[in-house]
Parts: structure tokens; C-alpha cells; sequence
């Protein structure tokens, strides 16, 4: 049974690929569970203000109605069309919504009063929205209108009394008018409310303003030596069984990457006591791959070249602990090691498991909820810059062939992974499959590179998979839309989008998808993010200004003054910063955060990867965790891809 409630999800699935409007079906029905709890909400509020001692007939009025059942929870919203300047989306005819209400109906006279209980079934409720909107120069759409079409009402009102019964025919057509007009109300309310779905963040798309720059500190010299030794530092102390992981040390730090790391840097303070970003392991480790291969392309240092060895070698236990299938761990460790330990430390039984693996005991850490498609991301990003750029054939066969085993893995379970997590559903967490169906930019460009390796054999499932770059720029307004929480996700596509322009082909496909990658680029484009500014530099280089080549090379030099502990080091000019109040992700609360994006110096510790956060959020001085510490191959990434794209 527990499988029951994605059995149509998967079945339907499947299907997907072939149409426009069947691939945005599902991407819908995720988008929403956000909005289930306010329809339920204001048809109750409906029911309240308009049934509840309410007249509907001489000598009758309805008493205390409310909902006893619904089934609008499941898959409810399809698209029926999509078109340039149009989209209808409305209801399936295979899931009608259904809504059962009891209430208590009085029948008063002058000499007799009688109160009763009636059940009223709305059997069938139907209805279709027409959205009308234009795409400007960016593919960002703006909705000019939202009409309603196809509306059906069909109700069934019982009592239990032979008398109610015979006053509901006489009843009937009044409340049937009131229903519909608090229908009417409610799809008011639901294209208002769908309108939001693609209205894009506005005010957080505008460039640093000059009031918060200032110039670094250091020079360009002391940023080739520092990285130097950063590189020395990352393979030394935090490659942990070809697993790149974050420190835990047992004293705080707040000394900069410069201090401690430069010329003359003595290192930080403590004892390693610990490890961190377990669970996000493996896309970080394709991260550091991707760095190793663009410093050996462009020094021919030979240490590079071991640290992919090593790196590859840890991928390998990724997929090893899983038998080798393609379905991928988010951290292995030897049980009998001290990162093995820290990774069971304090984490839930269910998170990891204990498996056979190179003749001892290892953990195999996959999270309750199971791999996810950002450490698929990663791996997949750091693999194919690794077998484009190193020529060693030892390298290239093994990054290819553990490419190949976990893209059949994904082809072979119809994009869909459920197998490492006990799929369930409660009032508070939903544990489900990972599905990449609403991900077109992640499946195609998976595809392109599959044929890029492998010419001719995964032709088939890629052309089977085109219509998706038809719909991307829909699926990618949605996404585009808060530009704020969940920031990673921009990270996560402009990996995909990397690899993906590289080596697309199919010039229509191509056109499809820059289309939909300048969406993502006007919500982000002014967040002074280097590494996205580097992956548009890659394949459109004139669509990158002057300015923002500059800001790439200068934000090297002012990450220095950043801390390698995740603590923020610099004080932030308060002084020159307007916060505002911005909704928190799933409507819990308010955030403080900058009305501009700040100087990288100035925002808050970010992490193992400092790309993937939104330039919002203050980092004030020494607030943060310093006594974790953070390897550094989000700097070592774009020093070394800069200088392979000359900058």
C-alpha cells in the first residue's frame, strides 16, 4: 500500500516526453501541494460566510454546514494547450474534484419547527482556465488575462427525513444558485492566485549599487600563491577516502583565507575532530573534480592529475556501496575509520546503512529521503569536464563508464528513484520517489552527453526526450519566480546548462533552451555570481559585459578576505545597507535580508560552496560556525576555469 499513492504518478510519468502539455502535467501537480491548504481553506471560509444561517427558501435555512470529505488533494490540474501566447489548464476529466458537506437544515413555521441533517455531494465540479499572456524579449512571461471556461456544477442533496427531502426539491434551485456563485467566487480567487505563479521577483534582480563596493585588499599575486596552497591544503587534510568533506575542528577561528592560507600563512587553529556536509558529499566532490581537471589542463601540474585519481577512486565508492547499479550514495565511508564514525555520529539509524564493500564493513549513507538529483548534478558535472579535458585513457574510460552506469540506471527506472527510502506520507513529511520530470534542462542535457561519450545509444531515449526543451522556459518561470529561498537551485541548473550548451547539436533544441535560459539569467543575472557569470562566458561570451569580466577576477582576489571557517569575518557597511522583510520559503515567517545584492565579502558564510547562496543575506561579523571548515574549491573552481577561458 505504501506505493499506492505514486503508482499514478509513475504510470503517468512515463508518458510525459511526448507533448507539450504532458510535461508541464506533473511539474503542476507538485506546484500545488503549496496551494492545497489555502483552497482548503477558502472553501470553508465560503461555506462559513454563505451557508451558515443562511435563508435558501420560505420557512427553510441551513444551519452549521461544513466539509467531510474531499479528494482535491490528488493530482488535481492538468494543462490542455500550450501555446505561444496562450496556456489552458483546468481539471482532468479522469479526476473530477469531488467535496462532500453536511450541514443542519431548519424548516420553521409559525406553529412547527424542526431541525435536521442533510448531506449535500458535489458530484462533479469542472472548470478550465484560459491564461493569455505575452513572452517578452527574455521568455519571461507576463499574464495579460486569466479567463474560466468549461464550468460544471453537478450537486446531490440527501436527508434522512421523508419531509426535509420533499422541501430540498422545492430548495434546490436556490441553493444551487448560491453554490454557484460562491463557485464563481473561489475561481475568482484561484486566477488570482495563479497569476503569482509566474510573476517574477522584480526587485531583487537589480545590480550591487556602487555605495557597497569597494576595492580589495589584495593583489592577484597574492591570490595565485594562496591558491597554491589551498589546493595542498583540500588534498592533504579534507580528501577523505577520495571523499572531499569539510573540517570540524576543536577550537573557533576567525581568520581569513589570506591569513591563513597566503604567502606567510600559518594555517588555522585546532584539532580536526570531525567531518561535515556528509549528506551533500557528492556534488561537491563532482565540483572539486571539475576544478582538478581544468588546473591540470591548464598547468600540466601532475598533482592535479593524482587528485582526480583520488577523486575518481571516491566517486567509484559512491556507487560501489550501491553493488555498482548507478544509483548513487550520498557518502561512503570504512565503518572502521573516524570519518565512518563521525557519519553515524548523531544521525537517525535510518539514514545510512552498513554494507560488504571492498572486503570490510562500510557506511553507506543515503538520508531518509534518499539520493536526490543535486548530488546526480554534481557527480554528472565533474565526470564530463574530467573525460573532455584530461587525455589520459585510464581517466577518460573510468569517468565515462561510471557516467554511462548511472544514466542507464535513471533510463532503466524510467527517471524515477524510490529503492534507497522507505517512501510515506504524513501530515507533517512526505518522503517520495526523486523524479527528474520537470527538470528539462537536467534530462536533456544527460542525454546529450550520454551521446557525446557514447555515439548512437542513447539516440533513441534523446529524441523521445526533445518535446521537453519546448516547455522549458514555463517550467523555468516557475523556478525563476523566487529568486531568494532555495538559491541553490540556480546553481543546479547553470551546472546543467554548462555541459549541456557544450554539446548540444541539434540547433533547434539549443535555440529552444537559450530561450529558457534567459529566464533564469534575468532573475539572476545582476547577483554578481561568478560562477554563473563563467558558465554564460563559456558559451555566449559576448552576452558577458566588460564589467562583469572584471567583477569575475576581482571577487577572486576579495574572497580572500572570506574566512575558510563558515563564519563571517568582514563587518559589513550597516550603515550603507536597507534591509527589508522578505517571505520565508513556505510561508513560515520573514527574513531580514539586504534590498540589494551585496559585495561577496559582505554575505553570509555560505557554506562548502558559496555560489550556491542568494547575495541577500548579511553576514555579520563573526556569526556563523567557527569551528567548521570549509575545503575551498569554490575558489579554487573559478580561478582555475577562469584562466581556461583566458580571463
Amino acid at each position: 500500500m505504501k506505493y499506492f499513492l505514486f503508482l499514478a504518478v509513475l504510470v503517468q510519468s512515463f508518458s510525459f516526453a511526448f507533448s507539450h502539455e504532458s510535461t508541464l502535467n506533473n511539474e503542476l501537480k507538485s506546484l500545488f501541494n503549496g496551494f492545497k491548504e489555502d483552497i482548503i481553506f477558502n472553501i470553508n471560509k465560503e461555506i462559513k460566510e454563505n451557508f451558515n444561517n443562511k435563508e435558501i427558501g420560505s420557512n427553510l435555512k441551513l444551519m452549521s454546514a461544513n466539509i467531510t470529505k474531499t479528494n482535491i488533494l490528488d493530482f488535481p490540474i492538468e494543462f490542455y494547450e500550450i501555446a505561444d501566447s496562450k496556456i489552458v489548464v483546468g481539471i482532468p476529466e479522469s479526476n473530477k474534484w469531488k467535496l462532500k458537506l453536511r450541514a443542519r437544515l431548519r424548516y420553521e413555521t409559525k406553529w412547527f419547527r424542526m431541525t435536521k441533517l442533510i448531506k449535500l455531494n458535489i458530484k462533479e465540479l469542472k472548470f478550465k482556465y484560459v491564461i493569455n499572456y505575452d513572452r517578452d524579449e527574455n521568455s519571461v512571461i507576463r499574464v495579460k488575462s486569466i479567463d474560466t471556461i468549461d464550468k460544471k456544477l453537478r450537486i446531490d442533496l440527501k436527508a434522512s427525513n421523508v419531509l426535509i427531502n420533499g422541501l430540498l426539491a422545492v430548495a434546490k434551485k436556490v441553493l444551487k444558485k448560491k453554490i454557484n456563485k460562491s463557485f464563481d467566487k473561489l475561481l475568482l480567487q484561484g486566477s488570482e492566485q495563479l497569476k503569482t505563479v509566474f510573476d517574477l521577483n522584480e526587485r531583487f534582480r537589480q545590480a550591487t549599487p556602487e555605495r557597497l563596493k569597494s576595492p580589495p585588499r589584495y593583489s592577484f599575486s597574492d591570490l595565485e600563491d594562496t591558491i597554491e596552497n589551498i589546493e595542498d591544503k583540500i588534498a592533504q587534510k579534507h580528501m577523505i577516502n577520495g571523499t572531499v568533506l569539510n573540517l570540524r575542528y576543536n577550537k573557533n577561528d576567525y581568520i581569513s583565507w589570506f591569513d591563513a592560507y597566503g604567502p606567510d600563512g600559518q594555517g588555522t587553529q585546532g584539532e580536526v575532530i570531525g567531518f561535515g556536509t556528509f549528506s551533500d558529499a557528492a556534488i561537491w566532490n563532482g565540483a572539486y573534480l571539475a576544478s582538478q581537471a581544468f588546473r591540470y589542463r591548464v598547468s600540466q601540474n601532475e598533482k592535479a592529475l593524482n587528485n582526480i585519481r583520488r577523486n575518481l577512486e571516491g566517486i567509484g565508492n559512491l556507487l560501489g556501496v550501491n553493488g555498482f547499479t548507478g544509483l548513487l550514495s550520498r557518502s561512503a565511508q570504512p565503518l572502521n575509520s573516524m570519518a565512518g564514525r563521525a557519519l553515524m555520529k548523531d544521525r537517525d539509524p535510518l539514514d545510512y546503512e552498513i554494507v560488504d564493500y571492498k572486503g570490510e564493513k562500510w557506511v553507506n549513507h543515503h538520508e531518509k529521503k534518499g539520493i536526490t538529483r543535486d548530488q546526480y548534478t554534481g557527480i554528472i558535472f565533474g565526470l564530463t569536464i574530467t573525460y573532455d579535458l584530461i587525455e589520459d585513457e585510464e581517466i577518460k574510460t573510468k569517468a565515462a563508464s561510471y557516467y554511462r552506469m548511472m544514466l542507464d540506471y535513471l533510463i532503466r527506472n524510467n527517471w524515477t528513484i524510490s529503492e534507497d527510502r522507505e517512501i510515506s506520507i504524513t501530515p507533517s513529511k512526505v518522503i517520495a520517489p526523486t523524479v527528474w520530470f520537470g527538470s528539462p534542462e537536467q534530462q536533456l542535457n544527460m542525454l546529450v552527453i550520454g551521446e557525446h561519450m557514447f555515439p548512437g545509444q542513447y539516440t533513441q531515449e534523446l529524441n523521445r526526450m526533445s518535446e521537453l526543451s519546448k516547455t522549458a522556459y514555463i517550467f523555468h518561470n516557475i523556478t525563476a519566480k523566487d529568486n531568494v529561498n532555495k538559491y541553490y537551485k540556480f546553481n543546479l541548473l547553470n551546472m546543467h546548462f554548462y555541459n549541456y550548451f557544450r554539446l548540444e547539436k541539434d540547433q533547434e533544441r539549443r535555440a529552444d533552451m537559450l530561450r529558457s535560459y534567459k529566464v533564469i539569467k534575468y532573475s539572476t543575472g545582476h547577483h554578481d555570481n561568478s560562477f554563473f557569470n563563467l558558465i554564460e562566458y563559456s558559451f555566449n561570451p559576448e552576452a558577458v559585459s566588460e564589467e562583469k569580466i572584471t567583477r569575475i577576477q576581482e571577487n577572486l582576489v576579495r574572497f580572500l578576505e572570506r574566512s575558510p571557517r563558515n563564519v563571517s569575518i568582514v563587518k559589513p557597511p550597516l550603515e550603507d545597507i536597507e534591509l527589508v522583510q522578505y517571505p520565508e520559503y513556505g510561508g513560515k515567517g520573514f527574513m531580514s535580508i539586504s534590498a540589494d545584492a551585496l559585495d561577496i565579502r559582505h554575505r553570509h558564510a555560505g557554506g562548502s560552496f558559496m555560489w550556491q547562496r542568494e547575495p541577500y543575506t548579511v553576514g555579520y561579523e563573526k556569526r556563523g560556525a567557527a569551528s567548521d571548515e570549509n575545503p575551498g574549491y569554490d575558489i579554487t573552481l573559478i580561478y582555475w576555469m577562469s584562466k581556461y577561458y583566458g580571463l
